[in-house]
């Protein structure tokens, strides 16, 4: 499982990149208590901007200045449809299909 201190580490290594520009095109997962093999990152041509709106009233891009998403928001976000709480392993297989490295 993912503790909250790495977690936090890593949301801040990813503000640090998005204000140098890098990392375009990703958006991050939040992983805390996630199991050690759940994605930092997704593709964010598999987001819907839409569907974005629909369940947070933000954009993509604020949401992943604010720390990203959940595995399950990312998931309801990608199969397009309202955000609803589900079990953490088929979040994960629908966010592992659009999982990218965390290098930028």
């Amino acid at each position: 499982m993912i503790s909250r201190a790495q977690d936090s580490d890593h949301y801040h290594e990813h503000i640090d990149a998005l204000r140098e520009g890098k990392r375009q095109g990703m958006m991050r997962i939040m992983r805390i208590g996630m199991p050690d093999d759940c994605p930092a990152y997704l593709r964010m041509d598999a987001l819907n901007e839409e569907w974005a709106q629909k369940n947070h009233g933000q954009s993509l891009r604020r949401l992943n200045e604010r720390g990203g998403l959940s595995a399950s928001e990312a998931a309801a976000i990608i199969e397009r449809r309202r955000w609803r709480q589900m079990p953490i392993a088929f979040a994960l297989d629908v966010v592992k299909r659009y999982a990218v490295s965390e290098t930028p």
